[in-house]
This record gives C-alpha cells, structure tokens and sequence, in this order.
C-alpha cells in the first residue's frame, strides 16, 4: 500500500501576492497616519485658545467692542511645544503661531501655518470658528494646509 501525499501550505505565488497586497496597504495607511499625527499635535492649539476666547468675550461684554491685542485682551503668551505665539489680530481673532517643525507641518508642505480662532456674533451671542492660514493675521488662505487642521474646524 502506498501512500499518497497531499501537499500543504502556500505556494510561492500566493505568499508574494500576500506581501504585495501588505504594501499597498502600508502605503495608503502611512500618510494617513502622518496626517492624523499631525492634526491630534495642532489640536492642541484649540485647547490653548480656551483662555484667550473668555477673555474676549468678558471683553466685548465689558467695552461692546473686540480687543484689538493680547494685551488689551488681558492675556499673556502661550508657548508650548507646538504653539510659537498667540497674538490677537485687529479684527479681535486668535491667531495662534504653529510650531511647524515640531508638529510636522514643515515635512509635508512649505507653508507656515497659522490656526485662526474667529468670533461670529451670532443673535447676541459670540460663536467661534477657525480655519487655516499661511498668514498671521488670517487673509491667506492656504488649500494644502486644510489637511492638517481639526475636525472641529472643518
């Protein structure tokens, strides 16, 4: 009696196609991430835009106009790893400085980039939106930095 034996396991061809499939994976999955790391890092400037929006608010209460600086606002500087400065513009936005190095900004694009945190009277009320800029005071509107802001802010 003779015993055939059945052949187990993969083939050349099937382990390649495995491990081109893995690769073309792996290369839309990294920029993805890439950008996903960038915006969690650049989110922390909403949060360091809290002080500076009370701050205005108590401010247009107070005077039934925006502060036209930071100090006016009653505000220091905030320096963090991924923020440069925060300034108040004369339109009373937050412009808050990106750390671009830092935040990985500078690898992906040319761009400075600045985050914009603008009041909208809104039936008595201030809401705030943001957006992206290449320039401080917000006129520069900037397509390849919209990647990398916040959710929040889209």
């Amino acid at each position: 009696m003779m015993k055939k034996y059945e052949q187990t396991g993969f083939t050349l061809i099937e382990l390649m196609i495995v491990i081109a499939i893995l690769g073309i994976l792996a290369s839309i999955a990294i920029p993805a991430y890439q950008d996903y790391s960038i915006r969690a890092k650049i989110s922390e400037a909403l949060v360091a835009a809290a002080p500076f929006k009370v701050a205005i608010g108590t401010y247009y209460e107070t005077n039934s106009s925006l502060p036209t600086s930071r100090t006016e606002s009653g505000q220091g500087n905030i320096r963090t790893k991924y923020i440069e400065a925060v300034t108040i513009t004369a339109a009373g936005a937050i412009s808050i400085d990106i750390d671009d190095e830092e935040t990985g900004v500078r690898g992906q694009t040319s761009d400075d980039m600045f985050l914009i945190v603008e009041p909208e009277f809104v039936t008595g009320a201030i809401a705030w939106r943001c957006y992206a800029s290449n320039l401080p005071d917000g006129s520069g509107d900037d397509i390849n930095l919209y990647r990398f802001i916040p959710s929040k802010c889209r």
